[in-house]
């Protein structure tokens, strides 16, 4: 159908960081609400329950699950899940592992090569999560002590790297979609329309560097 008119619908906008928060609220723009809180289990519930009684009908969660261990990761579909209506709709996009995060001068990813053989392995073994990278800085350093793919520190490019990053294939997303109760719309890899060239593995016929999902509540 045709996009609501401004104000028409409720958007409630949640994060963790207050100074993303004070950025939409001095938007000003009419319908858009900020509360803050913190997947899994620092969600506003209350405050959303109190704004929508019957049920929140649609969230996004974008560029947040890979920061989530799987344990994690499961609880926030979970709780996900109980604050939507039947029929209500969760559309996620997270890092892939089929991304270039930390390409050399020729384009080759070290770390995302090394990081991509260990994935492989846990999921022949059939870890429940196999993506979930705990020492993202330390594999980064051994990939390019390894590979000999040069330097790159500059500006400090590993030491910017977070400590972890769950890297979720469209399959393990969806699969947890489905533990959760969602019935999956939609499960794909592509491209990131906001993300640098860089990122995108040219090796791939698609450029799967971004993992994207869509998954309803069960209707009653």
């Amino acid at each position: 159908g045709s996009p609501a008119p401004p104000g028409a619908v409720t958007v409630v906008a949640v994060d963790c960081e207050p100074g993303h928060l004070k950025h939409v609220d001095e938007l000003g723009v009419p319908g858009i609400l900020t509360l803050s809180g913190r997947l899994p289990d620092e969600l506003p519930i209350a405050a959303l329950r109190e704004l929508s009684p019957g049920g929140v009908s649609g969230v996004l969660v974008s560029e947040v699950m890979h920061f989530l261990s799987g344990e994690a990761l499961a609880a926030s579909l979970r709780t996900i899940h109980d604050v939507l209506i039947p029929g209500g709709k969760l559309c996620m996009n997270a890092v892939s592992p089929y991304m270039n995060l930390m390409p050399s001068d020729t384009g080759h990813c070290p770390l995302m090569t090394r990081v991509r053989k260990t994935y492989a392995a846990r999921e022949a073994a059939g870890k429940a999560w196999p993506g979930e990278c705990v020492e993202l800085r330390a594999t980064a350093r051994a990939a390019l002590l390894e590979e000999g793919a040069g330097d790159w520190t500059a500006g400090g490019g590993i030491e910017r790297m977070p400590g972890f990053l769950h890297f979720l294939s469209a399959e393990v997303l969806a699969c947890a979609c489905v533990e959760a109760g969602f019935d999956v719309v939609s499960a794909k890899g592509g491209w990131h329309p906001g993300y640098p060239p860089l990122y995108m593995n040219e090796e791939l016929e698609f450029h799967m560097e971004n993992t994207q999902v869509v998954a309803e509540k069960r209707r009653v």
